[in-house]
């Protein structure tokens, strides 16, 4: 059975550093697509994501992250989302 990584790629907004991020959870929506399964708020990413939904939950995880700001910390951009099997 194969089994899968996903990966964000964020850029701070400041600086303009960009890397790249494992996503190990996902925050759920009322727009997110396992909104019928899981209730609002974060969740252990499941293991059989789409590139699409991948995308979804690294945007909604920049959306949280810049609405939820520390005072040292930056706003991000996201980038770019992957899917890694091994």
């Amino acid at each position: 059975m194969e089994k899968k990584k996903y990966f964000m790629s964020v850029k701070s907004t400041v600086n303009g550093n960009q890397w790249e991020e494992e996503m190990t959870s996902m925050y759920v929506r009322e727009d997110s697509p396992h909104f019928n399964t899981h209730e609002e708020g974060w969740h252990d990413v499941v293991g059989n994501l789409t590139e699409e939904q991948v995308e979804h939950y690294g945007k909604n995880t920049i959306k949280f992250f810049n609405s939820t700001l520390r005072p040292n910390e930056s706003p991000r951009e996201f980038i770019s989302s992957r899917i890694e099997i091994y």
